[in-house]
């Protein structure tokens, strides 16, 4: 059984527990949609988001938490890249691979 990609609206962070509806075209208030991988689907909230109109949600402490530790992973993973290819064996190594 195959599964498709799944379709989200997309929010961004203004200040804290605060999300607003990030929108693609501002003077038309277009709201912003997209189509993730089921793969990219792994995290759920532990509290559901509060939405109010007009402002967008607000989420839990805890699930701030879960989105703060996401969050700082990229970065983690390309800091992580360049400590291996400063290593002195990486460096002297003649075939680097797919890296």
């Amino acid at each position: 059984m195959a599964v498709s990609n799944i379709g989200i609206q997309v929010f961004e962070q203004t200040v804290g527990t605060q999300f607003r509806e990030s929108f693609q075209d501002k003077a038309l208030y277009t709201k912003c949609f997209d189509f993730i991988p089921p793969s990219a689907f792994l995290c759920s909230l532990i509290h559901p988001p509060l939405h109010t109109p007009g402002l967008g949600l607000k989420i839990s402490a805890q699930d701030l938490q879960v989105f703060q530790g996401l969050s700082k992973v990229p970065a983690n993973i390309v800091q992580a890249i360049k400590a291996f290819k400063s290593r002195s064996d990486y460096a002297n190594d003649v075939d680097h691979g797919d890296l």
